[in-house]
């Protein structure tokens, strides 16, 4: 399609993005279902993408201290359900480096 963006501002913490993007009047592409309510809160505007695109990875992180833990094996499973609910992919890590 020779669509092409420049990646201006990388976050740790997706959910900063809504509040980095109104600061600095960046665009971003973010899953609405997640981050409605945050767009919201800073008053952004949305758009449907105008293009096909591939779908949205998401990361999340955990210690390995935490694998056997029953409270994060349940929240790892609930990522995993909401992850399916929006047909995206959903890549968990845990240990001390996420690449």
């Amino acid at each position: 399609m020779g669509i092409h963006r420049d990646v201006a501002v990388q976050v740790s913490r997706a959910t900063s993005l809504p509040a980095v993007a109104a600061a600095g009047g960046y665009a971003i592409t973010v899953p609405q279902i997640i981050f409605g309510e945050l767009i919201k809160l800073h008053n952004m505007k949305t758009f449907d993408m105008p293009f096909e695109f591939a779908p949205v990875k998401i990361v999340a992180g955990y210690h390995v201290r935490d694998e056997k833990s029953p409270t994060v094996a349940w929240l790892r499973r609930k990522f995993h359900e909401a992850a399916r609910e929006v047909k995206t992919n959903f890549m968990l890590h845990y240990g001390t480096k996420v690449k």
